[in-house]
């Protein structure tokens, strides 16, 4: 999957969610977890979808980022993160 592919997942309860609140857990899953050291992503809510943007050392630890994020905020979630250049 090339990282500027789109994915989604169907949103359970973003609409009931603060999104302040959503985004601060999201964001703080993503830069607490193992292996997520250097990636530098922002999270944002926008009509009821997490978008992620940023840079990411591997196509593998940008799709954690989004996989942490859809566990986490548990809705569709936009992958805008990019590959870092070493």
């Amino acid at each position: 999957m090339l990282l500027n592919t789109k994915r989604l997942q169907l949103c359970k309860h973003v609409i009931n969610t603060p999104y302040s609140s959503l985004i601060a857990s999201v964001a703080s899953a993503i830069a607490y977890a193992p292996g997520m050291e250097n990636v530098r992503i922002t999270v944002r809510a926008e009509h009821g979808t997490i978008r992620l943007e940023g840079t990411a050392p591997t196509l593998t630890i940008a799709d954690r980022a989004v996989e942490i994020a859809i566990e986490v905020a548990g809705c569709r979630v936009r992958n805008d993160i990019t590959m870092s250049r070493h």
